[in-house]
């Protein structure tokens, strides 16, 4: 028996046809269904309605082919959207309609998933290596480059970090400016990779790390390698090296600038135009002791370490060592205070300082100043060498923060030049060391250039006893009406060699990096590099010609036992 059942839904009129087999017929019946038959992830049909199919549970089912025309079209009469799915110009299954509440459910679920998967797309986007395309050019780019294909594989990152350090001490000793303190802090690291290749010849490698321990392991080369049969071998420019086959002369591993190799016939020829990045020390242990060559020239001195402490000091400092060891001054240093721009945020020890080039100069670079009935001889350093001390508490406000730099106008002195107005710290007698006779001091650490360094200290010179600048005892700290101090300036934030202040820094000190120096085995030589006959320790020509430097520059006076007899060796005191 058949049964045929018509409904009628929604507008789609689906058939379902039932089988029944005929009374006489044998009784039949469906084999039973077992738990393995049943999919795990099962597949659903597709009933035509897309409001429903949408709705249904995913499964593993393959999606429509692209040749399936899916069509909404709307039918203002009833209010409502006929839905057809066609494939060429006929159905692939009935039509049906969506209401206008379920079409607005239906195209808003479309438009959400569309957004989360282009932003899911996006962000596999940054998790992808991009690829770049290649290019290609015929014809003599061909023939010069050997190939028709350029490449280029950059790789990498870079990590920028910028951030601030503020802080704000509720200390009543310092300062309302020295109280607020902050810093940027601005940091950037690179590790950068580029090969980019130009047909079969051309490559161009370029490496850069800001993190790299040593100068050659940041590359930035271009190599061009010829043909078998042609006269050009190779072109490299940038990081290069120039090796030797022979065993007595070795070549050089790190040069930077121009190579080329050329092969006429059997001639081989490679010049190489550059300049050494390298240097080769040699380390030697003997007897428990490091033995080590260390070459340093003469401009590569100590910057920003070393100071004379006036100009009287500068002016007598070779009659002091006019016959040395023994040193011919009369000045005793007793005591000195050193202050410098307060940067680390210290809170004990810091006060406002006023530092000025003319302090205690007999010779002050302001010709106004000069004092000369102080009655001080020799030009020797003091508060009353000049009248600039005494102008200076002439004026009570001159030691006010607030009126403190209006108060010097009428001098006619100009900040950066004449005079240096900060916030301070007194170092501790473990950041420097100073020279009492000989009137220098030496820091630990070499200052950076806008810092300002000033200086107060107490002498005797012929049993009398002389002062320049103020030490901190002479102003205690107020807080009610905190007062600022002279101090000598030694060094300011502008650096000219037209200042006095540029004779002050020393530049006859140098530092040999390293600790445990001896006598012992140690030898000094100065040497002439002549253009055209090489390291000389001599004077080459002119009337001191065939004077040895170490002669020329008094650094031969004594013997081994100390007697003052020159031997040509380096005076070790």
């Amino acid at each position: 028996m058949v049964v045929i059942a018509n409904t009628a839904a929604r507008g789609y009129r689906p058939f379902f046809v039932y089988y029944a087999p005929e009374a006489d017929s044998p009784a039949t019946e469906p084999p039973a269904a077992s738990p393995g038959d049943s999919l795990h992830f099962p597949i659903y049909d597709k009933t035509g309605d897309p409001y429903t199919d949408y709705n249904h549970p995913r499964s593993i089912d393959l999606k429509d082919p692209k040749n399936v025309h899916k069509n909404f079209e709307y039918d203002p009469d009833s209010n409502r959207y006929n839905y057809s799915e066609m494939i060429g110009g006929d159905f692939m299954r009935n039509p049906t309609y969506m209401t206008m509440d379920e079409y607005l459910k239906y195209e808003g679920q479309q438009q959400e998933d569309n957004y989360w998967q282009k932003r899911l797309d996006g962000l596999m986007q940054f998790n992808k290596t991009p690829e770049l395309p290649q290019m290609y050019k015929d014809g003599l780019f061909d023939r010069i480059f050997g190939s028709n294909t350029i490449q280029v594989k950059p790789q990498g990152n870079v990590d920028v970090t910028f951030g601030g350090n503020w802080q704000n001490i509720k200390n009543p000793l310092l300062t309302q400016r020295a109280q607020k303190y902050g810093v940027f802090d601005f940091d950037m690291q690179m590790n950068i990779n580029l090969l980019a290749t130009i047909g079969d010849k051309l490559k161009l490698n370029i490496s850069n790390n800001t993190k790299a321990t040593f100068d050659y392991q940041n590359i930035q080369k271009l190599d061009y390698s010829g043909k078998e049969d042609e006269m050009l071998k190779k072109i490299e420019a940038g990081n290069t090296s120039f090796p030797l086959k022979s065993s007595l002369i070795s070549g050089v591993q790190s040069l930077f600038g121009l190579k080329t190799q050329l092969q006429f016939g059997k001639l081989w020829v490679t010049a190489v135009v550059s300049q050494q990045k390298s240097q080769r020390k040699s380390l030697t242990i003997q007897g428990g002791s490091q033995n080590q060559q260390i070459a340093i020239k003469a401009d590569n001195y100590e910057e920003n370490k070393d100071f004379l402490l006036a100009q009287f000091f500068h002016d007598h400092y070779d009659e002091a060592l006019a016959n040395f060891p023994v040193i011919n001054s009369l000045v005793t240093i007793n005591r000195i205070e050193v202050w410098v721009t307060n940067k680390n945020g210290a809170v004990n020890g810091v006060r406002d300082v006023l530092c000025f080039a003319d302090l205690g100069e007999a010779s002050p670079y302001k010709t106004p100043l000069t004092n000369p009935s102080s009655g001080i001889r020799n030009g020797l350093p003091d508060n009353n060498a000049n009248l600039l001390y005494q102008e200076l508490l002439r004026n009570p406000n001159g030691r006010q923060q607030s009126y403190a730099l209006n108060a010097l106008i009428p001098l006619g002195l100009t900040q950066g030049v004449d005079f240096e107005h900060t916030t301070a710290r007194e170092l501790s007698s473990t950041e420097f060391t100073f020279n009492p006779t000989l009137g220098y001091i030496m820091l630990n650490t070499q200052m950076s250039p806008d810092d300002v360094l000033g200086v107060a200290y107490r002498y005797t010179y012929r049993g009398k006893v002389y002062q320049v600048g103020e030490f901190a005892e002479d102003l205690p700290p107020d807080t009610s009406n905190p007062k600022i101090i002279f101090l000598k300036l030694l060094k300011g934030t502008s650096e000219r060699p037209a200042l006095p202040l540029w004779k002050l820094m020393m530049k006859n000190i140098y530092s040999l990096g390293g600790f445990g120096v001896s006598k012992d085995n140690f030898s000094l030589n100065i040497l002439y590099q002549d253009p055209g006959g090489g390291e000389k320790r001599y004077m080459p020509e002119g009337n001191k010609e065939g004077v040895p430097f170490l002669t020329l520059l008094n650094l031969d006076r004594l013997n081994s036992q100390g007697e003052p007899s020159p031997d040509g060796l380096f005076d070790y005191v």
